[in-house]
Order: C-alpha cells, then sequence, then structure tokens
C-alpha cells in the first residue's frame, strides 16, 4: 500500500471518526455551552449580515465568524437553506481539526523528511496523535476559537517551511483575527526567517575578519557567537544596512501584519476586544512552570527516558540546579496567582487541579518544582535538533505569551505545545504508540464525565452543567 492510500485511509478515518463523536456529542448538548453562549449568537448576527453588532462580552477577534459565514453563506445560497445553527457552526471546527491533522503531517515532512531517522509512516502517527492531544481534539467539537487559532498558525508555519513566507504573513492575519496573542507567534516565526540571515551574516563577519574562524557547534557556544555578532553589527553600520535589505524582501509580510496590528492596538486603545475587566495583563511567569508540567504530562513518552540524563546533568552541574530550585522557588512562592474565574468556576479541571493540588496546604504549591525543572529539561533537550535561531526563541515567545496571563487556562497552552511537539523527531513505534493510547484513554474520560456527570449549581437550578478543559 502507498503512502498515498495510507495517508488518505488515515485522514478519512480521523474525519469519520470525528464525525461520529461530533453527531454523539452534539445529541447530548446541541444547545450553545458555556462560551459558545457568546461566540455562537455572535455568529448568527454575522450570518444574517448585522456586521455592526457585538457582544461586549467577547474578548477575540471576529475571524471565527467571518470564516464560518465564509464558509456556511455559500453552502446555504448553494442548498437554498440558511446554515447557521449551532449544528452547523460547530462542524466547522470538525472541519479545521481535519486539515490540522494535513498540515501537521507536511510539516513534519518539511522538518525530519530526508533525515537519516525519517520514516513516513511514523511521521503520519505523530500527526496523529497531535491532532488527538486531548485539549485540541476536545475543542474540535465545540464552537471555540481554538482549533481554528491552531490550524491558522500551524499552517503559517508550514509556508515558512516551504519558503513562502508572504503567504504565510497573510495566514498569520488570519491566525491574529481569531486570537490577538498570535502577533506572538507571527513575530516568533518571522525571527524563524530573520533568525537564520543574521547568523549567516555573523558568519560572514567572522570569516572576513583577522583571526581564526571558530564554529561553535554546542548551543552554548552558538548563543555567545550570536550575541556578539550582534553587538558587532550594531557598530557595523554598513553591514547593517545590507542586511536590512536582505531581509526587508523575506520578513516584510510579517512586518506589515506587525504593523496592522499596532494599529488596532492604538484604535481599540488595548489589545482585548470586549470584556477588559476580565482579561487584565499581568505578570504571572508561573504560568511557563505550568507549562512545563503540561508538557510533560502529555509528551511523558518522549521526556520520561530522558530522566538519568536529567539525574546526570543534575550531578555534573549541582550548582544551576540548585539556582534554578531557588529561582522556581521564588516564582511559585511570589506569583502564584489566581484568576476569580480560576476559583469560582468548577466546571473546569484546572478548578480541581488548583484548589486540590496546588493550593491545598500551603507547601504544596512548591512540591510541584522538580516536576517543572525536569519538564523544562526534557522540552529543551529534545529542542536540541533544530537550528539556533529557534533554539534561542522558542522559549522567550513561550514567556512573553503565556506570562502576561492570569487565568490558568490549559487552552493557551496549545499553540506554543505544538510548536515543540513537532520538533520532536517521530522514530519510535513504541513511544508514539504510548503517546496514541495515552490521548486516547484521556479523551474517553473527559468525553465520559462531559456526557455521563453532569451537574447542576444551587443558584441556577434547572440548568444543566458539565465538566470540560
Amino acid at each position: 500500500m502507498t503512502m498515498a492510500i495510507q495517508e488518505t485511509l488515515l485522514y478519512s478515518a480521523f474525519t469519520g471518526l470525528s464525525l461520529a463523536a461530533f453527531q454523539f456529542l452534539h445529541h447530548v448538548q446541541p444547545t450553545p455551552y458555556m462560551d459558545e453562549m457568546f461566540h455562537i449568537p455572535q455568529a448568527q448576527r454575522y450570518c444574517a449580515g448585522r456586521f455592526q453588532e457585538w457582544d461586549p462580552k467577547i474578548t477575540t477577534p471576529p475571524g471565527l465568524y467571518l470564516i464560518s459565514v465564509g464558509v456556511l453563506h455559500p453552502l446555504s445560497q448553494w442548498l437554498g437553506q440558511v446554515l447557521c445553527q449551532t449544528y452547523h457552526l460547530r462542524l466547522i471546527n470538525v472541519g479545521l481539526a481535519s486539515l490540522t491533522l494535513i498540515i501537521l503531517y507536511r510539516i513534519s515532512e518539511q522538518i525530519h523528511g530526508g533525515k537519516h531517522y525519517y520514516d513516513a509512516q511514523q511521521a503520519l502517527l505523530s500527526s496523529l496523535n497531535m491532532c488527538l492531544c486531548p485539549l485540541f481534539y476536545f475543542f474540535s467539537f465545540f464552537y471555540y476559537t481554538d482549533v481554528g487559532s491552531t490550524f491558522f498558525v500551524v499552517f503559517m508555519y508550514s509556508l515558512h517551511l516551504d519558503g513562502r513566507d508572504w503567504c504565510a504573513s497573510f495566514i498569520g492575519l488570519l491566525a491574529v483575527s481569531f486570537r490577538q496573542t498570535n502577533i506572538i507567534w507571527v513575530a516568533f516565526v518571522a525571527w524563524q526567517r530573520l533568525g537564520p540571515l543574521l547568523v549567516h551574516n555573523i558568519h560572514m563577519h567572522m570569516l572576513e575578519g583577522p583571526h581564526p574562524v571558530k564554529i561553535n557547534l554546542d548551543t552554548r557556544g552558538q548563543v555567545v557567537e550570536l550575541l556578539e555578532g550582534v553587538y558587532f553589527l550594531l557598530f557595523d553600520p554598513r553591514r547593517t544596512w545590507r542586511l536590512i535589505r536582505l531581509a526587508l524582501p523575506q520578513v516584510g509580510g510579517y512586518l506589515l501584519v506587525g504593523m496592522a496590528f499596532v494599529s488596532f492596538l492604538i484604535l481599540n486603545e488595548g489589545i482585548v476586544v470586549g470584556d477588559r475587566e476580565a482579561h487584565v495583563a499581568c505578570f504571572h511567569p508561573t504560568q511557563v512552570l505550568y507549562f512545563c508540567a503540561f508538557c510533560l504530562g502529555l509528551a511523558w513518552p518522549f521526556l520520561l527516558p530522558l530522566l538519568p540524563a536529567f539525574l546526570t546533568f543534575g550531578r555534573r552541574h549541582y550548582r544551576l540546579i540548585i539556582f534554578q530550585a531557588i529561582l522556581c522557588y521564588c516564582i511559585v512562592d511570589v506569583y502564584s496567582l489566581a484568576h476569580p474565574y480560576l476559583l469560582a468556576d468548577n466546571r473546569h479541571y484546572t478548578f480541581y487541579i488548583w484548589r486540590r493540588l496546588l493550593d491545598r496546604s500551603f507547601w504544596s504549591k512548591y512540591l510541584p518544582i522538580p516536576i517543572y525543572m525536569f519538564g523544562a529539561f526534557g522540552v529543551l533537550h529534545n529542542l536540541k535538533r533544530t537550528n539556533i535561531a529557534f533554539k534561542v526563541s522558542y522559549p522567550v515567545f513561550v514567556m512573553v505569551s503565556l506570562t502576561p496571563q492570569l487565568l490558568l487556562e490549559f487552552r493557551y497552552f496549545i499553540v506554543p505545545y505544538m510548536f515543540f511537539r513537532i520538533q520532536v523527531p517521530p522514530t519510535s513505534w513504541l513511544k508514539l504508540g504510548a503517546e496514541l493510547a495515552f490521548f486516547l484513554c484521556i479523551n474517553a474520560v473527559t468525553f465520559y464525565l462531559y456526557v455521563q456527570k453532569p451537574f447542576e449549581w444551587e443558584h441556577d437550578s434547572g440548568k444543566v452543567q458539565r465538566f470540560m478543559w
């Protein structure tokens, strides 16, 4: 059986099973639930052509609604009936999830294809696993912005890897129209184009120098080399101008997206579109630690085998480990912040994680510090095959993306997790199989709780509440 046939069969099976799951979940909850109570009426206003109306409770741009209208309106015209009910709107995300699978497999080919370890079947399974990531897959069946946001971000990245950066920047604009914080990932992808140009320029500067050239191969040496190169460029206007002229044709599209975003900030007088009181930026570095634990929890088949290496690293660099532990302790001690939503809404799993684990006692929040440290080690270790531009920038952009968020919300971790996970080489059937089995179990449990364990609030009796991420 050729790979093309295998790909088609997998795409068809994933879409078919997702549609079956969607039919069941929609039958259980046919009316808008949770954030859908804002998103679905807003989309229906757009379907009716009332584009000037806006629900002030919505805090994200209208990209999801515009895409929905762009897909459903022509179908409505063709079929002669209005297709803008809850059922049809939710189907948009089922379709976007299937398209995400195709894009992720394409990215896996772009990153790992041609390497000595590459196996197309393993890459296909790895891509399937990423689409079955419990956070991503769960919201594939609801009218939320997460699936569309993730799809357009990874699509942008794939176009960048193909060298089509102007197309990538346009897709990046669509990603920002789903969620404002995606401007960070547009900048990240722009740096993936600019970074190698900068490194090449630095190497050319070294070759022209009077001293013998030493190309560093280890990460620390590459970082030092990069910083020194940037320093020398600052005092060499001629070379800096040459780099700018070389870079502008390649990153110009991303700059235009950035300029458009700055214009939006000025006109909107801030980044939040609607309810600003509920989404106030803050300094919350503990989010990065939560993200490290999140990556360890999902990608454990790839990270747990690194435990001996982590322990060896700790013995050899015990001063650094002690410093990191103290730093984590200080961050957790000072910045274990809780959004009012986290404390009040018992429909989300994070409510129970916070209440029963992190905030159980005065010392319980410190217990996961070794998990945070090992998770960070595992993530960075799995990025060792990436180029210096990616290795240096990924942690920075993760911090910029997550640190301003007060609310502990696992959905915010989906995009940075995808960028990490797709860099992991698909080389082991055992690890990929363990990941698949784990994700299927988690999805089964979360869907079971959603369907079979509804409850009611005392102050809102008669209205069914359900557990979700």
